[in-house]
């Protein structure tokens, strides 16, 4: 896997993993070849029992890192997504979000929109199935962050 990361350096300016949240041997390869990390997470208690289960293995990760003269991965936010912000609960537990990691670290949150399923169902990605929908602009929202990080603005 390193290997193959190592082919695309140069090719693309970020190359974006989806993981599961179970720890795994991808996950160990990724922390390896990564500069940096963006933590999606629901805005539900047990999303959040994980996303502190990813940031303790990336405690670890970053020490491994470390031993081998390489620096700590950068975590560049935390995107809540599939967001309901019309509950209560989920304008709960974004606060708590807020609280425990920082406005700052906390993204806005990707809201649960029906057109990912439509786009999803028709094998096309968001952005040619309905490029100009608010599900489009706040994931373009997301990438801009990302941008605005590795840039350092």
């Amino acid at each position: 896997v390193l290997e193959r990361f190592r082919e695309l350096r140069g090719i693309f300016d970020y190359l974006i993993v989806d993981t599961s949240p179970t720890a795994n041997l991808l996950h160990s390869a990724i922390y390896s070849a990564t500069d940096a990390i963006l933590y999606p997470t629901r805005l539900e208690e047990w999303s959040f029992v994980g996303l502190n289960k990813v940031i303790a293995r990336l405690k670890v990760a970053n020490a491994v890192r470390n031993s081998y003269d390489l620096p700590d991965i950068e975590v560049i936010g935390i995107v809540p997504t599939m967001a309901k912000m019309r509950t209560v609960l989920h304008q709960v537990n974004m606060e708590k979000l807020r609280e425990a990691f920082g406005t700052e670290m906390v993204l806005d949150p990707l809201s649960s929109r029906t057109v990912w399923a439509e786009a999803a169902s028709s094998y096309v990605m968001l952005y040619a199935f309905d490029p100009g929908s608010v599900a489009a602009s706040e994931v373009w929202r997301v990438v801009d962050h990302v941008e605005g990080v590795k840039r350092g603005a």
